[in-house]
Order: C-alpha cells, then sequence, then structure tokens
C-alpha cells in the first residue's frame, strides 16, 4: 500500500473528489506540501487528464493557504518521476515549496536545483549544512532558520536562552511551540529581568504552558540579580536520540525585531553537532 494512503484524513490540509494534500513529513521548508492523487499511479503522465486537474486545483488552494499562513516569496512546485529524477515513493506526488528570501545563498536556477543540501532526506541530516554558517536577522533569516527547527520532529530538545522576551517575537513562533510541545519536546527558557524589557505578557505565554508530564515538557527559569551582567542569547535545539543538533549564538532576543530584521550587535552562527560534546549543536543552556 502507498505509504501517503496510510495518512490519516485527519491530517489532510486540503482535498477533493481526486486527491488530497499533506504536509511533507521530511519538510525542505516550512509549509511544504504534497498533492496526492486518491489512485496509486506511479508518475504524472499514468494519471488520467481530471486526475492532473484535480491535482492542480489543489496545488492552486494550497498555495493560497500557504500565503495567508506564511507570506512566503515564492514558490517551487514539481515532481519527481522515476528513480533516476530521485523518485522514492511509487506513488506520484507534486511538491508545493514556499520559498523564503534567504533560504538559500543563491536561488537562481529554482527547479535545476531546488535547496540541494536538504533534497536527499535519505542522507545524514548532519550533513545538509556546513558545520558553522552565518545566519543574521536580515531578511527574516534567522526567523526562518528558527522554524525549521522548531517543526523538526528529531529536535526534541529546545533551550531558548535570551535576555529579554517580548510579545512580538513570541508571536513569530507560539504556533510552532505548541506544535513542538504536541509531538513531546522538552523546552526550557531561561531569560533575564535585564532593564525590566521582558514584557509580562510574553513570559506568561511560556507560564501558561508549564508542564513536567510524560509528553511535551516546558520549564522557565528567569535570572535575577542587579548586581550581575547577564545577557545572553542562544537557540540551541538537539535531538535526545542522537545528540546531534543545531545553535544559533549571536546577539538577538526574542523580539519580532532581534529574529527578523534588526540589527544587533553581533550575528547569528548556526552550527551542526557531529556527536562531539565541543560542538556547538551540543551546547546546554546553564540550568543547574
Amino acid at each position: 500500500m502507498s505509504v501517503f494512503l496510510a495518512v490519516d484524513p485527519a491530517a489532510w490540509v486540503a482535498s477533493n473528489d481526486l486527491a488530497f494534500a499533506i504536509r511533507d513529513a521530511f519538510p525542505v521548508n516550512p509549509g511544504h506540501t504534497l498533492v496526492v492523487p486518491r489512485r496509486v499511479v506511479a508518475e504524472w503522465w499514468d494519471a488520467t487528464v481530471d486526475e492532473q486537474h484535480a491535482i492542480f486545483d489543489l496545488v492552486d488552494r494550497v498555495k493560497r493557504r500557504l500565503d495567508a499562513e506564511l507570506s512566503p516569496g515564492g514558490y517551487n512546485v514539481g515532481f519527481n518521476a522515476g528513480a533516476p529524477a530521485g523518485q522514492t515513493v511509487g506513488h506520484l506526488h507534486v511538491h508545493v515549496i514556499p520559498r523564503f528570501a534567504g533560504d538559500m545563498a543563491d536561488p537562481r536556477g529554482g527547479v535545476r536545483h531546488v535547496i540541494p543540501q536538504r533534497g536527499n532526506y535519505l542522507a545524514d541530516q548532519a550533513s545538509w549544512v556546513d558545520s558553522s554558517a552565518l545566519v543574521t536577522p536580515l531578511d527574516g533569516r534567522l526567523k526562518l532558520e528558527l522554524i525549521r527547527c522548531l517543526i523538526r520532529d528529531d529536535l526534541d530538545r529546545i533551550d531558548l536562552l535570551v535576555s529579554f522576551v517580548k510579545r512580538s517575537g513570541i508571536e513569530l513562533i507560539a504556533r510552532r511551540v505548541d506544535e513542538a510541545l504536541q509531538r513531546g519536546a522538552h523546552i526550557r527558557l531561561l531569560t533575564t529581568d535585564y532593564l525590566q524589557i521582558t514584557d509580562t505578557e510574553a513570559l506568561g505565554f511560556f507560564l501558561d504552558r508549564l508542564s513536567d508530564g510524560p509528553g511535551g515538557q516546558l520549564h522557565v527559569r528567569v535570572f535575577s540579580d542587579p548586581a550581575t551582567s547577564f545577557h545572553p542569547k542562544a537557540y540551541i535545539f538537539s535531538s535526545s536520540l542522537t545528540g546531534d543538533g543545531v545553535g544559533f549564538v549571536g546577539s538577538s532576543n526574542l523580539t519580532r525585531s532581534g529574529i527578523t530584521a534588526g540589527v544587533e550587535s553581533g550575528p547569528s552562527a548556526r552550527g551542526t553537532s557531529s556527536r562531539s560534546s565541543t560542538d556547538s549543536g551540543r551546547t546546554r543552556a546553564p540550568f543547574l
């Protein structure tokens, strides 16, 4: 049976009489969606004209939904036909991939290469990026990278170490935080009362979700010491199974300006770990 037909219809994001749409289990970008015919056919040219029309009807509907949800700057839409073209599932599916400014250093060529370092989800995920790379808030790149990490199922340990938290920053990632908790992630926030900038409503978002149960867990600590200068910034994501992960260390607080367009006092650096205790992806915020 096709792996796509095993997906619970409750998880479909759109459907019609001949096709349905689901989120990709290995998204190359937030919102990456697959449109699949209900009938199992291997390739586009095996589908009937009616099925082809139904598929592209859903492509249009998915695109409108993603416009409202994520406001991407563009899209790649297409399919792989045959093993030499990279097809790994023998059931036709059309990819709808939102594209964002900065998700590649040079996007020219589009479907000629899409996002090569993320194209093969069967490869070791640690090889997707170099050991370190410069990531800045300009053009929303840092926000995009944070969302990518928040939606990855394998990254189930999330540490947020920021000098202050504002409602404007929470609004950008709130839904992704809730989704991470729902899938069982363990999230820890360490912030401060530095200059009294952290606002109570933003801190309340996390306090309302405090949990130490068998599923997702969320812990919060606020550092307070008027005699000590303490204003770090780091976002650290890792896997409890492998220890691999991604870390962003720089000068971006959890605010809209800090993670979307502001020019802070320093850049953020992204790094992936390779199970070495000194790798940035395995660094832990000092909660003890």
